[in-house]
């Protein structure tokens, strides 16, 4: 019978550890501007160039 409530309190012990940290992880939240981190990359700038560069290209033989 001992062992039966020490095993019950170790585990009732685990699961108030458990809901814890589940607690603390739940406020962890960031946020990220797209608008701001896009720029900002150098494979962004190369594409952009590449894209107005055919479009240049593209916009020519149309005319």
């Amino acid at each position: 019978m001992k062992k039966i409530v020490s095993i019950v309190a170790v585990v009732m012990g685990l699961m108030m550890a458990g809901n814890s940290v589940k607690a603390q992880a739940g406020n962890k939240i960031g946020y990220i501007s797209l608008q701001e981190l896009i720029p900002s990359m150098s494979e962004y700038k190369k594409a952009d160039t590449a894209l107005n560069d055919y479009q240049g290209c593209a916009g020519s033989a149309i005319r």
